[in-house]
């Protein structure tokens, strides 16, 4: 049997598929060996190839692709206020910010406003470990209409001054994934993307499916966390309770005074700083108690709510109304009053 080496050539009768023959020097174990190599070469390089494609880096903002939305509503409309979570409104009532139920959100025009804010996340990081790297923003729209619109990526300083010089500015193309780059500066402690309007026209439709801010010079494929996870990260910022219905219970306390009871929520996750406490109206709730000389059940109508302390994962609230109210000491509940009540905690970035 031959004994072949990769620096002997094949012999010719080998060439153009013929035949092999049994006299030639080399074996036949040895062609296979050769052919078996290469196809394991190109495998592998296949693999490489797919895994390059498939790679994806970390998104640094959250709900990138718009599926969290706590406050519930249907449409958002107005200045400084936040939408689906962790998406700010600016501009007034420019734009109506609607979410999808595929998870995208629709900015519906109504202004034609130029070089206006639409939308913007502002992100929470410890920016001193990434100067001099740059970051990539990628986004995925599609356009229904005329008008111009870009996205811009920008840094603050310690007083929440813009530092101008890294700006980045990227137009926004119809119907196509777009992207740009940043590289941060000594200086910054904020970064917020915004989408913008340059020359917005009236009835304009601009669709975003999804956003991308990422650490590294290239923008790599956008790739959804999982929902739950999505929805922690969130919750960091913005956590909301409502019952859904009419008298249902929402948390368990007890009488403090005459005029207040005092209410325990557990939270999901611990939220970033100490909330501010947003309901959906003081008179939307009830405290329901027994008197414990008698026994009774008694109900009465709040008109005030604010947050006592936060312990933990624990925000305590004191629920307050205007009568004095002549009983003992008794465990309570706090109740809805109407099906739309909510009781939300607020850590969001303003």
């Amino acid at each position: 049997m031959a004994n072949w080496s990769k620096n002997k050539t094949l012999p010719a009768n080998i060439n153009n598929g013929n035949e092999y023959a049994i006299g030639d020097n080399v074996a036949l174990e040895d062609l296979n060996a050769i052919t078996n190599n290469s196809f394991y070469a190109m495998e592998k390089a296949d693999e490489a190839k797919t895994l390059t494609n498939n790679f994806s880096n970390p998104n640094l903002l959250i709900n990138g692709d718009f599926r969290i939305n706590q406050r519930g509503k249907a449409s958002y409309t107005g200045n400084n206020i936040y939408t689906v979570d962790r998406w700010l409104t600016y501009g007034g009532s420019s734009a109506s910010i609607v979410p999808n139920s595929s998870g995208t959100i629709n900015i519906q025009i109504l202004q034609a406003l130029s070089n206006g804010l639409i939308l913007v996340q502002m992100l929470e990081q410890d920016f001193s470990k990434y100067v001099g790297q740059t970051f990539t923003f990628s986004t995925k729209t599609k356009l229904t209409g005329t008008g111009t619109y870009n996205v811009s990526i920008r840094q603050y300083d310690s007083n929440r001054d813009e530092i101008s010089s890294v700006r980045k500015d990227i137009t926004i193309t119809q119907n196509a994934i777009s992207s740009g780059s940043s590289t941060i500066d000594t200086n910054c402690v904020e970064v917020r993307v915004l989408f913008r309007t340059v020359s917005a026209v009236l009835n304009d439709v601009y669709t975003i499916e999804w956003a991308k801010l990422e650490v590294g010079g290239v923008a790599t494929p956008f790739s959804p966390r999982p929902y739950a996870e999505e929805l922690a990260l969130c919750q960091r910022y913005y956590q909301r309770f409502n019952t859904g219905d009419n008298y249902s219970e929402y948390a368990l306390g007890f009488l403090a005074s005459k005029t207040s009871a005092q209410f325990q929520f557990p939270l999901t996750q611990t939220l970033r700083t100490t909330p501010t406490l947003v309901v959906s109206g003081n008179d939307n709730f009830t405290v329901r108690f027994g008197n414990q000389s008698d026994g009774t059940l008694l109900q009465i109508a709040t008109t005030g709510m604010a947050i006592r302390n936060v312990k933990q994962n624990n925000v305590f609230i004191t629920a307050s109304w205007t009568t004095e109210l002549n009983v003992n000491y008794s465990v309570a509940t706090l109740r809805s009053k109407v099906s739309t009540s909510y009781i939300a905690f607020d850590a969001e970035i303003y």
